[in-house]
């Protein structure tokens, strides 16, 4: 159940009404509610919520193809073989779409490296898309 939260509800509100492209990122001590925070705010829009996991990079990427696969309701049989590729395919929808990436810190625990591809991932193609 969500309860409490107003002023951030409103918060997220407020930054996707402007309708622009933003990352944002929230963070805080664990079991405070951030998740449901989100799962709320998605609750009335088009977005994809995936919950990372403590595995491998190729899986990650695999579990969270697979996500946006289904979300957009395509038939890519593959999937994506690197976050390139992902965040290009990402950028190319123009309907307007949320994407939660929920405990970002599991995708990096094993694979440091990722922070450099989500960069590059939000400079050169999410930043101008209607993510």
């Amino acid at each position: 159940m969500f309860v409490g939260r107003k002023r951030e509800l409103a918060y997220l509100e407020e930054r996707f009404e402007r309708g622009k492209p933003e990352l944002l990122i929230l963070y805080g001590r664990r079991r405070v509610g951030k998740t449901e925070l989100t799962k709320e705010f998605l609750r009335k829009k088009r977005g994809i919520y995936y919950l990372a996991e403590k595995l491998p990079e190729n899986l990650q990427l695999k579990k969270l193809s697979e996500k946006v696969i289904e979300f957009f309701d395509e038939d890519i049989i593959a999937g994506f073989s690197n976050w390139e590729m992902l965040f290009k395919y990402l950028a190319s929808k123009h309907d307007r779409y949320i994407l939660v990436i929920d405990e970002f810190p599991y995708l990096i625990e094993r694979e440091p490296g990722i922070i450099s591809s989500f960069q590059k991932g939000w400079d050169e193609y999410l930043s101008n898309s209607n993510v």
